[in-house]
């Protein structure tokens, strides 16, 4: 059989492998696999039946290839369904997107880090070597997640310990065994930014359908993280508002309290009770509570707003 084979991953992110003739022209293509070695199984298992006829059993031809349906977009939206915080829903996304870029080295990790104003960063990581490469980016302020936050572009180093792009991280991350990193900023919506940064021990790990694969999987996971973000948003501010009702519901009951006592209006009442937190400076919410809580001689007080 004249040509050779060529592994690679398609847009719908499946393992598949062709077989090319010297000229470079494509001959076949496989179907999907579940990973490498399953596909190069299938390589050798094509190379030995090379001349029968059997090549069939594992290759069809590209103008006939059927593309299955993809599921990646079901797997993510059970992620966020079934995961009541977005902390676990990222933390669960890095380990998608490990599975996903199967690349040579033995040890890949995938990292997620999301800034959000007034927020603390969510940071997430499916292994170790991720979990490295963040804490020296925080320490040093420099590196690949950095550069692909900062300047919203694919950033891939082949081998840190030759790159000098980033020179006091690089060495340390070569000292943690840290060598490729391929890092895709993630597109979320208003303020926020996002990045996912991928890791390995080995140089040259991320191959170019590597890298296309990761790019691929970054713009369905930026889909996912922005509705996770739109729910999150929604939920605290239903929090929010709840917490607010529920702080109105005692400052209101405590200038029942005060206006009983004092014999005066709502106006007067809430400035007498404002006066007196501001005196011991005490929150507002804090010294009504106490205020009921001298009437009823209960000190442990709770209000709930039940919408």
């Amino acid at each position: 059989m004249a040509g050779h084979f060529e592994l690679f991953t398609d847009d719908q992110f499946h393992i598949r492998f062709q077989l090319l003739a010297p000229d470079g022209s494509v001959l076949a293509v496989s179907g999907p696999f579940g990973d490498k070695r399953a596909a190069a199984d299938a390589i050798i298992q094509v190379r030995e039946c090379a001349g029968t006829g059997l090549i069939q059993d594992h290759c069809r031809k590209t103008t006939t290839m059927a593309v299955p349906k993809p599921d990646l977009a079901l797997e993510l939206e059970d992620l966020i369904l079934n995961d009541g915080k977005l902390e676990d829903f990222v933390e669960n996304l890095t380990a998608v997107g490990a599975n996903i870029v199967n690349c040579d080295s033995s040890d890949t990790a995938c990292g997620i880090s999301i800034n959000r104003p007034k927020k603390h960063p969510i940071k997430a990581s499916s292994g170790l070597l991720a979990r490295s490469l963040d804490q020296l980016e925080d320490d040093f302020k420099q590196g690949p997640n950095l550069t692909a936050l900062i300047e919203q572009r694919t950033v891939h180093a082949s081998d840190l310990s030759g790159d000098d792009r980033w020179p006091r991280l690089a060495r340390s991350a070569t000292e943690r065994g840290i060598r490729s990193c391929l890092s895709i900023p993630l597109e979320v919506e208003g303020p926020n930014q996002a990045v996912m940064g991928l890791t390995a021990l080995t140089s040259d790990a991320f191959s170019r359908n590597d890298i296309y694969a990761a790019e691929a999987f970054a713009e369905e996971a930026s889909r996912m993280l922005r509705s996770a973000l739109r729910i999150t948003k929604l939920t605290e501010t239903v929090h929010d508002l709840y917490a607010a009702l529920e702080h109105r519901t005692v400052i209101d009951s405590a200038l029942g309290v005060v206006m009983s006592q004092n014999h005066c209006d709502h106006d007067t009442a809430f400035k007498i009770l404002r006066s007196a937190a501001s005196s011991r400076n005490l929150k507002l919410r804090d010294l009504a509570a106490s205020v009921i809580a001298s009437v009823s001689g209960d000190t442990n007080v709770y209000f709930h707003f039940d919408p």
